[in-house]
Parts: structure tokens; sequence; C-alpha cells
């Protein structure tokens, strides 16, 4: 299987996750991260969260529950139909007219991801394009490992909170 890049995941910065504190915290502190990170941002600690969802929980002949990420990329829609403004929607339609693909091919992706078919190897990672994505750098640096482990602590914490009331 060739490995791609992960588009708007490769963008999120560490930087904005790093705290003494919360991730939550500094997430829900308002000027702490700019709003244009938050997309991206979002993707990263979710891939986080399953990353260690399939730690805990390897494809075993028992479970035969392969866990994975994908993204469909920028497809062609009416997502943008709200009013916007004519120079973001003339932006965004311009970009849309020359990077997007169908949703119909879109929707591959997403069929993709649930193949049954799918090898071991994609458990708990990323797929863009139908193929599985290296981690990069938000998780194989020095900080990323420290970033993920402290979102998955936080995360699991509020599981069980949740879980119990």
């Amino acid at each position: 299987m060739t490995v791609v890049g992960s588009g708007l995941m490769r963008m999120a910065r560490l930087s904005d996750l790093a705290t003494g504190g919360s991730i939550f915290q500094k997430l829900n502190r308002e000027g702490e991260v700019p709003m244009a990170n938050y997309y991206r941002t979002s993707k990263l600690l979710v891939y986080y969260a399953v990353k260690e969802l399939a730690i805990r929980t390897p494809v075993s002949s028992e479970s035969n529950v392969c866990l994975t990420i994908q993204t469909p990329g920028i497809c062609k829609s009416d997502i943008f139909r709200d009013d916007v403004g004519m120079l973001k929607w003339l932006t965004m339609g311009a970009a849309t007219a020359v990077l997007a693909r169908s949703t119909e091919v879109g929707a591959r992706t997403l069929v993709h991801a649930v193949n049954p078919k799918l090898p071991v190897e994609a458990h708990g990672r990323f797929l863009v394009d139908c193929q599985i994505a290296p981690e990069g750098l938000e998780y194989d640096s020095e900080q990323g490992p420290l970033i993920a482990k402290k979102w998955s602590v936080e995360i699991w914490e509020l599981v069980k909170q949740i879980e119990s009331s």
C-alpha cells in the first residue's frame, strides 16, 4: 500500500496544544489558540484519540475491527451555500472548481475506509485518497507523542466522567 500525505492534519501546529495545564482548558480560553487553527487542530486531536483507541483495542480474531480515520478531501458540493459574502464565495468557488473532486469520488473514500479487507497496518491510521498516510511530525516528532499522550489521558478521563454520570 502506498503512503501519502494527510492534508490539513499536517498543517496543525503542535505549539497550539503545548501547555503545562489541560489541553481542553487551553482550547476553551479565548485567544489561546487562533480561531483559524481550530479545524486542523481538531483533526489532529481526533487522530490522537483514535490512535489511542486503536492501541487499547488491537485487531484480533475476536474483534476483527479495524479503526481508521479518513477524509474525502475537498469535494464539489453546496457546503458553501450560506451567505458568506461575495469575495469569500468567489474565492471558495474558484478553489473548489480547481482543486475539488466530485462528491461521488469523495464518497468512494468513505466506502474504502470501511472495507473489511483493509490491511491490519491501517488500524489506528489516517487514510487519504484510499491509502495509509504517514504519521508525520504531529506524531513522530519529539513533542508529538507527548501531546498525544497528554490528550489521551484527558480524553479518557472525560469519557470516564461521562460514563459515571
